[in-house]
């Protein structure tokens, strides 16, 4: 039986559920089924299919067959007119970068986890630290957004160098701090405020809004765009 212990569920229902349903009948339990909105179905239908895409995946042997199988799934789903969209199954085709032909022999900065995926970042000892990972990002940004309730001179130190890199290339840097708490230090607002393509805002609002967000967020024109949200205001000791 597929974990049916009393509680809330969000299960799509399945033969199999189905069949396990109806043994409860003599569990004394009882459960309750709902329609699922038309606007919901397809992001429930998405991570319910993952589940068993990744596990096909995973469980077969060679690079050729993964590639058949993720083909063969894009064949019953595509147009007709997208199907030369398809993966191709060559060992190397996973498009890096794009850079000018003067540079062909550059290979661009990248952070350590990979931008396509969510990473965990959690400051233990041996693990990627967020200052390296961010400076990392600002040397591909092509805009760059922090939110961030206290910014202090010890956390600035750690990144100036790669802001004015960036804004030095033509990006635009905007921040939006506060004075909640009386945590942010004035001169790092005032070396802030003197970088080239920078707009900063300060929240004076301490009491009905108490901003407390800490987000960086990196913009490419490529796509590609990250963010880093959690408890890291822009200090030292939290990046």
């Amino acid at each position: 039986m597929n974990n049916l212990d009393t509680g809330i569920h969000e299960k799509i229902l399945t033969h199999s559920l189905q069949s396990d349903l109806e043994l409860l009948v003599n569990s004394g339990k009882v459960h309750c089924l709902d329609s699922l909105e038309d606007q919901l179905l397809p992001d429930y239908l998405t991570r319910s299919l993952k589940e068993h895409i990744l596990r096909s995946l995973r469980s077969s042997k060679s690079r050729e067959e993964r590639y058949e199988i993720a083909n063969r799934i894009l064949k019953s789903v595509l147009l007709d007119d997208e199907l030369e969209e398809q993966y191709t199954t060559t060992k190397e085709n996973l498009l890096t970068q794009i850079i000018s032909k003067s540079e062909s022999e550059v290979s661009l900065p990248r952070p350590s986890t990979p931008l396509a995926f969510s990473s965990l970042f959690t400051g233990a000892s041996g693990s990627p630290q967020l200052a390296r990972e961010l400076e990392l990002e600002f040397e591909t940004a092509d805009r760059i957004d922090l939110l961030v309730s206290f910014i202090k001179n010890s956390g600035l130190n750690l990144i100036i160098a790669a802001l004015k890199r960036f804004v030095e290339r033509g990006g635009k840097l905007r921040v939006i701090t506060t004075t909640y708490m009386g945590a942010t230090d004035p001169t790092a607002i005032d070396r802030l405020s003197k970088l080239a393509n920078t707009e900063v805002k300060i929240s004076y609002d301490t009491r009905a809004s108490r901003l407390h967000a800490k987000a960086y967020f990196i913009h490419r024109n490529s796509g590609l765009s990250s963010a880093y949200i959690g408890s890291a205001n822009l200090s030292k000791a939290a990046i």
